[in-house]
């Protein structure tokens, strides 16, 4: 009997806590038609969003409906108590034994029929008639607000040997990560250790402060300091990229990476202007490192090669108008 009072006294306490939650995070938007939840981006004002942003900007909410937008950083049920349009979006990996956050493996549905949307880093394929791809990276590589023209300049900024061969450019590798929790960061780090020091500037085997104390966690401006960035992701499945390589690209560094089987964006991404780590021939990385540490030539020669594919903005354009599109009938129906 006890033990059953228990049990019921717990369930209370979970359903009055989770219910607390949605209150909080509603009351957050309470002002506006466009609601996050369970989202990662729990100090920025909603006007900082990009989704918000993306909406707004293209008008897709003329008639002011309620848009949820969900992702995983919280309880899965709450979308049983969201009324509006509900669109689900995950950047993180749902692939079972490879993920690095097993207790987000619950949103591998992609929330099946519950949603009016789903977005994903995961091909379309096999997928739900309601899910699209649309990779993270995008959030923190292309504005809400651009167009084809701003894309095409973007793409070529970032492709400028300018942008890449910088006389400030004096550091020589740089990591910034929370954790490792498949052993592939250390393992790079080391490696990279043997030839000069990296700095480290996470939560992950930190070395240096300066890029709070000093840059303010600006991170593309910090990473520019360096020549190489060691950016791997925290899982290798096909298509998972986040926003780890298009952070290298921006601040001109040259990437160093592991993930997504070693075939980032292949439409995007020059794989030329990457080097690979591959766990069963370390020396491949170190050899090619070396040589372009010690031979002003070869480092100069690599700075020339572009990190974007000729159609790179066309791509992205193309991605972008295709969840206007998609949005834009969703909310017509609703």
């Amino acid at each position: 009997m006890v033990s059953i009072l228990k049990k019921v006294k717990n369930r209370i306490h979970y359903y009055w806590k989770f219910y607390k939650s949605y209150k909080v995070q509603k009351l957050k938007f309470r002002d506006s038609s466009i609601k996050f939840f369970n989202y990662g981006y729990s100090g920025k004002k909603i006007q900082d969003y990009w989704f918000y942003r993306f909406i707004t900007h293209h008008n897709l909410n003329s008639q002011n409906k309620v848009i949820n937008v969900i992702s995983v950083f919280g309880e899965k049920k709450i979308v049983y108590l969201l009324k509006g349009i509900k669109i689900f979006i995950c950047g993180e990996n749902l692939t079972p034994m490879v993920s690095a956050y097993p207790k987000y493996l619950n949103y591998a549905d992609h929330y099946g029929n519950k949603v009016d949307l789903a977005l994903g880093f995961n091909d379309e394929n096999n997928m739900p008639a309601n899910y699209m791809r649309h990779p993270l990276w995008l959030h923190y590589f292309i504005p809400p607000e651009s167009t084809l023209e701003s894309l095409k300049k973007l793409i070529d900024e970032y492709n400028s040997l300018g942008n890449r061969k910088t006389i400030n450019r004096n550091g020589f590798a740089v990591h910034i990560s929370r954790h490792d929790r498949n052993g592939i960061r250390e393992e790079i780090i080391e490696a990279m250790n043997g030839i000069d020091t990296v700095c480290c500037a996470g939560t992950f085997m930190n070395n240096s402060s300066e890029l709070k104390e000093k840059y303010k966690d600006d991170k593309v401006e910090f990473l520019k300091k360096f020549k190489f960035n060691i950016c791997p992701e925290n899982s290798n499945t096909e298509g998972y990229v986040t926003e780890k390589l298009f952070h290298a690209i921006m601040s001109g560094c040259i990437p160093v990476y592991w993930g997504s089987n070693n075939l980032p964006e292949p439409n995007l991404i020059n794989p030329n202007a990457v080097l690979f780590y591959e766990r069963d021939n370390k020396e491949k990385l170190i050899k090619r490192v070396k040589e372009l540490m010690e031979s002003k030539t070869a480092y100069e020669d690599f700075l020339k090669i572009p990190p974007f594919q000729e159609h790179a903005a066309e791509i992205i354009w193309e991605q972008l108008s295709k969840l206007r599109i998609r949005m834009e009938e969703i909310i017509e129906k609703k």
